[in-house]
């Protein structure tokens, strides 16, 4: 007897939903790329069966696979009317496994997390208004919005009376392992 095809819309929403329930939002820079290289070490996989093994969205596969196939690390080939990813360099595949920081921005490499680290640290020692805040961190206005947004978003700081303080879920973080730290930070992990 046939297995009935499976409902990939479903699968889909499956995955989504698992994500958006999970502790932590981002993986460091390089780990998806890594997952997609050892499965596809395993044997070739359409980009369906990858987002099945990898539990991540149709997007976010897509991106890691064009970053790749652009650094010629893996390709695509048709069989039976379906595009399965392979890996077209071994040496590369090898190289990114044992060093990735030769194909991913070595700035994001070693500078994730880092920003929001310096504000907690900034607002430990005393409160600041925005400006006087910003003019410490030196970054770029942009960054620098994105970054105390994204800190008052997962409740670290506050503002009150037009100044920046730092929460007692900040104090949690910087009383962390700044490489662990870090990571909570750049991964938006809700419960620490």
């Amino acid at each position: 007897m046939k297995k009935l095809p499976q409902n990939k819309k479903q699968v889909l929403l499956d995955i989504a939903l698992k994500n958006h329930e999970k502790e932590w939002k981002y993986k460091l820079p390089g780990e998806v790329k890594k997952e997609i290289i050892l499965a596809l070490l395993e044997k070739p996989l359409t980009s369906f069966e990858l987002i099945e093994k990898l539990q991540c969205s149709k997007s976010s596969l897509g991106g890691h696979i064009r970053k790749l196939i652009n650094k010629k690390i893996i390709t695509h080939e048709f069989k039976d009317n379906k595009r399965h990813y392979i890996i077209n360099n071994k040496d590369y595949a090898e190289k990114f496994l044992k060093d990735p920081s030769e194909f991913i921005d070595t700035y994001k490499l070693k500078n994730y997390g880092l920003s929001q680290l310096k504000i907690l640290k900034i607002l430990e020692r005393e409160e600041l208004p925005y400006m006087k805040l910003k003019a410490k961190l030196k970054i770029g206005p942009n960054s620098f919005f994105k970054t105390i947004r994204s800190l008052k978003n997962k409740r670290f700081i506050e503002r009150i009376d037009k100044k920046w303080y730092l929460t007692d879920s900040g104090r949690s973080i910087l009383n962390l392992k700044e490489d662990y730290a870090r990571y909570c930070l750049y991964a938006n992990i809700k419960n620490i």
